[in-house]
Order: structure tokens, then sequence, then C-alpha cells
């Protein structure tokens, strides 16, 4: 007599097919993705949902920063103006304080100036992160791509994530996008106005001390017009 041949083992089915029935009747669970791949992507849209949350409070910050600097500007501005009209340009005490508020306001500018650069590098740290992240993700095939056709252009873009989509619409293309080079436009604004303010006043001062000019006088305020009696006949 020939030996018994042994039953050989089941084996697992592949990822995705239903499962089977073994030896005994009972079924076996279908293979599911590893633990360590969805574990992985789990804590990377957990980093992911809370940087965006720390880099938009970056952003509130700057922005917040950039209100207090323009509503001191605004007034360091209405200031000069209250001693260029009051001064009549006939002593030098009015150049000697606007010029000092202008190389203040020089400095105080400077660390504006400062301050949003060193915003601007953490905010870009944190978004080139932030893509990297949503690259990554996408790798892992736990985000489908989108197809996005940017505003003024035929050109369909690829992608997923916003802020992938924004370094290839703005950054990669290009376009001079940026709020950096505008917020220091703005800061040189208010630097040359300082600067025009404490020349004009030097300048007028000069001119009236040495009787190149007339002191100035403010424009006086328009009489009210009498009203007409009325006549009562007699």
């Amino acid at each position: 007599m020939s030996e018994a041949q042994p039953i050989p083992a089941p084996t697992d089915p592949p990822t995705g097919q239903p499962p089977t029935a073994g030896p005994s009747g009972a079924t076996s669970p279908a293979a599911e993705p590893p633990a360590s791949t969805s574990r992985t992507e789990s804590v990377d849209l957990t980093e992911y949902y809370a940087l965006i949350q720390d880099t938009t409070k970056l952003s509130d910050r700057r922005q917040s920063t950039n209100d207090l600097f323009v509503g001191l500007n605004v007034l360091f501005l209405t200031g000069l103006g209250v001693v260029f009209i009051s001064s009549h340009f006939t002593d030098w005490w009015a150049t000697a304080i606007v010029c000092a508020i202008a190389i203040f306001t020089l400095w105080f500018n400077g660390i504006w100036i400062g301050l949003i650069g060193q915003y601007r590098k953490l905010i870009n740290l944190r978004i080139r992160y932030l893509q990297a992240l949503e690259d990554r993700v996408t790798a892992r095939q736990g985000w489908v791509p989108v197809v996005v056709v940017p505003e003024k252009t035929d050109v369909p873009v690829t992608t997923r994530g916003i802020y992938s989509l924004e370094n290839e619409v703005f950054y990669r293309a290009r376009t001079g996008f940026g709020f950096f080079k505008r917020e220091r436009h703005l800061i040189f604004v208010f630097m040359g106005a300082y600067l025009f303010v404490a020349l004009s006043v030097a300048l007028l001062t000069f001119a009236v001390v040495h009787h190149l000019l007339p002191p100035f006088q403010p424009p006086l305020q328009p009489a009210a017009p009498l009203h007409a009696q009325p006549t009562v006949a007699g």
C-alpha cells in the first residue's frame, strides 16, 4: 500500500481577495495592508493638520505686527504734520524736532523690516515642510492627485495639496508673487515720507530765516456771513 500524502497547509489569499474556506470549513480573513503603513500615514496627517494651525497662527501674528507698525507710522506722520503747520518756519526748533523724529522712525522701520523678514523665513520653512508632507502622503497613495486649472491660464496642474499647488502656480513659474516685497515697499514709502518732510522743513526754515521767503501763515478761517437784518417799514 502507498503511504498517505499529507494535506498541504492553506495559504493566505492575496491582498484584496475575499475570504476563502479552510480545510475545516472556516473562512480566513482577507489580508490587510501592513499596520505600519497606515500608522505612518496617520502620523503624517496628524502632523500636517497641527502644522497648518501653527502656520496660520504665525501668519496672523505677522499681520498683527504689520498693523501695529502701520498705526504707529500714521501717528508719527500726524505729529510731523502738526509741527509742520504750527512752526511758521521762523525758528530751527521745528527742524530739530522733525529731524529727530525722522531719525527715530528710520531706526524704528528698520526693526519692522527685520521682523517681517524673520516671519517670512519661519513661515516659508513651515510651508516647505507641509509641501513635503503632501508629496509623501500622495506618493503613498493616501491622496489621489486632482487636476486644477488656475485663474488666467488654460494650462491644468495635476497635484494634491494647497501648498504644492501654490508652488506650481506662483513660485515655480516665477510670477513675482509674494507679500514680502509689497510689505517692504510700504515701509520704504513711510521712510521716504519722513525724509521728505524733514528736508522740506529744513529748506523752508532756511529760506524764512534768511528772508528769502516770508514767514508761513496758515490760511485764515473764512468769516461767517452776516445775516441781513430785516427792515421794518416806518
